[in-house]
């Protein structure tokens, strides 16, 4: 575990708010907590592979060099231990949540409540369609400073639509010098993210 990493925490405002946004109707939903899969080959060697299911579906994620993958109860979370305080969380979101202008409103709400503990906010939030330059996956980021006595955080809580019925909550957070290169590293762990059949995640090699 990076013993620099902030921690984040799921606090009586997260829980109000996870608990007031109810889905208009019933969404398709990843179950973020990770498993594994072990590839065993003939030489003695091994390989394993990360993955999140959804009923019978199975999700394929990779991991960048210098992150570790651990979580439960729907969410995962990746610390990246080389770089300063920076962790990232997901999990599925709440509800699907429209981007559009006048809908900002549920999406800051929800934001506001997972602010690192122990920080102070430091400027008004900055909202940005598209934050993750994934064109294949239709997101929009709300990021915000926060002072802490030993530096300034950086976080930003973003919306990524995986399907027509499943949108992720991804949060990430970092000192504010690291945030660019853990939003790079975060980046393509999202962009990593594919389905594939049981078939497929059993064999060796992955095409």
């Amino acid at each position: 575990m990076n013993k620099n990493a902030l921690p984040l925490r799921l606090g009586s405002a997260a829980l109000a708010a996870l608990a007031g946004l109810t889905p208009l109707a019933p969404l398709a939903a990843i179950d973020f907590t990770p498993r594994t899969e072990e590839i065993n080959f003939p030489d003695g060697s091994s390989i394993e592979r990360r993955y999140f299911v959804d009923g019978n579906k199975f999700y394929l994620i990779n991991l960048a060099p210098n992150s570790e993958l651990t979580g439960d109860s729907g969410v995962a979370r990746f610390q990246f231990r080389d770089l300063r305080g920076a962790t990232a969380q997901m999990r599925a979101s709440p509800d699907y949540y429209s981007f559009a202008e006048d809908h900002l409103d549920a999406l800051l709400r929800l934001a506001e409540s997972f602010a690192p503990p122990g920080t102070t906010p430091d400027g008004e939030w900055e909202s940005t369609s598209n934050f993750l330059h994934l064109p294949h996956l239709p997101n929009h980021g709300l990021s915000r400073s926060y002072k802490l006595p030993g530096g300034t955080v950086r976080q930003s809580v973003v919306f990524i639509n995986f399907t027509e019925k499943q949108q992720i909550l991804l949060i990430l957070t970092a000192f504010a010098e690291e945030f660019p290169k853990a939003l790079e590293r975060t980046t393509g762990i999202v962009g990593s993210l594919r389905e594939i059949t049981k078939a497929e995640l059993q064999a060796s090699p992955i095409n």
